[in-house]
């Protein structure tokens, strides 16, 4: 089989157009991935909408979503072994399945990671609110959302070296934030039950049927809200040093750590439930569950770091985005390409995608405040890219890919294991994409989550037809070996 590479070479140059830097350790790798899931903060503000879905059942989301998640992960820490390349998912489309196939994955991972970044954003007002006492109007919330995005695109303005050092503390501080926070509900709630409620449905469906529609339908979103994201441990391999070896272990490594720490802090919520009865009326179960066992204080100090750690969540999903942005950029795949492609000259940044990324990201704010419906029709966009990502790569490896070893190889276990990521992928995005009026509500007369995927289709079918089609017939016209890559 015959892969094609990408238009322009990732590069380490001087000339600041195309140009990233290898500047990153693979810690800081980890850590960059690991922030951009933010467990603590997703969990903490969506946890009571799963919890009013199926109870405490929706552990068993965590499970199932999380353990599909580790095949994922398998399969891009493969990828980001043989090509570190950044705009990872773009990338590795284009290589495995040509560039017409890598433009239209990217084209809507890209519109995908844009709304979860909007998303993530209003994440901060959930801590913020109670915290301040504020009375969270609509104004209040848009406000404390453009904070989050101006410390999002400050701080990738300083470059993946800074920013990866930030990032180490943001491991530091989540983990011990599920590590004390646990312990503390452990050791001191007030209330314990065996870890047998993780059968009880908390009166939220009374037959098999019930649940499980109530489990697809909402108990399993918390799960499927959260996790993900791993692919930009391979998206930041080309500025990570050793990028063949090391970025394959921060993928994996940040879906092992979110995983566990996750798993381990979910249970710990559900077995301290001060009231079974009245938990769902409350809104706010972890922070209600915190409180009981460290005093009011100690809920307040949850808020803040929560407050802390939603800050560096937004500052790593910027950092994927610009890196998406940069590299379709790169390879003029965009419209102002030239522009989007430069780097700063002092830190390396790509600051061109960083403006861009702050100001479109900007323009979603108003449109929607309902965390919960902004998040899932992001999310559902991404899956849609996610789906046809792994349907590529189970293209190319039934065409007999990879055909050269690299430092991670999956073996004989990839074809089997990206067979599942495909049913995962496509489960999820039919599942996202129903038009339910608790998660997928209709907005002027379609679902929410149709709108967010229709609008870029739309848009990318005209410029495709009129920039990049003929771009790419030039290509193959003027240079037809141009690019000939080695078989993976």
């Amino acid at each position: 089989m015959t892969e094609t590479a990408p238009l322009s070479e990732p590069q380490v140059a001087d000339d600041h157009h195309g140009a990233l830097s290898r500047k990153l350790t693979a810690f800081g790798n980890l850590a960059i991935t690991y922030s951009g899931v933010g467990a603590a903060a997703g969990i903490f503000s969506l946890f009571g909408f799963s919890l009013g879905f199926s109870g405490a059942t929706m552990v068993w989301g965590w499970v199932l979503v999380g353990l599909l998640w580790g095949v994922m992960s398998l399969l891009f820490a493969e990828l980001s072994s043989h090509y570190p390349y950044a705009g990872a998912v773009y990338q590795w489309c284009a290589i495995l399945g040509g560039r017409k196939v890598g433009w239209w994955v990217g084209w809507i991972y890209l519109f995908g990671i844009l709304f979860v970044l909007t998303g993530a954003y209003f994440v901060l007002p959930v801590a913020v609110v109670p915290l301040l006492g504020l009375d969270g109007s609509e104004a209040q919330l848009v406000a404390i959302a453009v904070i989050a995005l101006l410390v999002a695109a400050g701080c990738n303005a300083t470059g993946i070296a800074a920013l990866g050092r930030l990032n180490r503390y943001g491991v530091v501080l989540e983990l011990g934030v599920f590590t004390v926070v646990t312990l503390l509900v452990v050791i001191f709630a007030p209330h314990h039950r065996s870890l047998s409620v993780v059968t009880n449905t908390l009166g939220t469906s009374h037959d098999a049927g019930g649940w499980l529609r109530n489990f697809l339908g909402g108990g399993i979103f918390v799960s499927v809200w959260v996790l993900g994201l791993f692919e930009n441990g391979g998206t930041l391999g080309e500025e990570t040093i050793d990028a063949q070896r090391k970025a394959p272990k921060a993928v994996l490594g940040a879906w092992a750590v979110t995983f566990v720490s996750g798993l381990a802090f979910i249970l710990a919520i559900l077995t301290a439930i001060p009231d079974l009865g009245e938990i769902n009326a409350t809104g706010t179960p972890v922070q209600d569950v915190i409180s009981a066992a460290a005093n009011d204080k100690g809920g307040e100090l949850y808020l803040v770091l929560i407050a802390c750690i939603t800050l560096l969540a937004c500052t790593a999903i910027f950092a994927g985005a610009v890196r998406h942005l940069f590299s379709m950029a790169r390879d003029g795949m965009l419209p102002w390409s030239p522009y989007l492609s430069r780097t700063a000259t002092r830190t390396g940044a790509p600051i061109g995608a960083i403006v861009v990324i702050a100001v479109v990201t900007s323009l979603p704010l108003a449109a929607s405040r309902t965390i919960e419906v902004l998040v899932t029709g992001a999310v559902a966009v991404l899956y849609v890219a996610y789906f046809l990502m792994t349907s590529v790569l189970l293209a190319s490896r039934v065409k007999g890919w990879p055909r050269r070893p690299a430092p991670f190889s999956l073996g004989r276990w990839g074809l089997p294991l990206t067979l599942v990521a495909v049913v995962f992928t496509a489960a999820m995005m039919v599942n996202l994409m129903w038009p339910r009026a608790a998660t997928n509500p209709h907005r002027a007369g379609l679902p929410v989550a149709w709108w967010l995927l229709g609008a870029p289709l739309i848009v990318g079918i005209g410029y495709y037809l009129a920039v990049v089609a003929p771009k790419l017939r030039r290509a193959r016209s003027e240079q037809p070996q141009l690019h000939a890559l080695n078989n993976g």
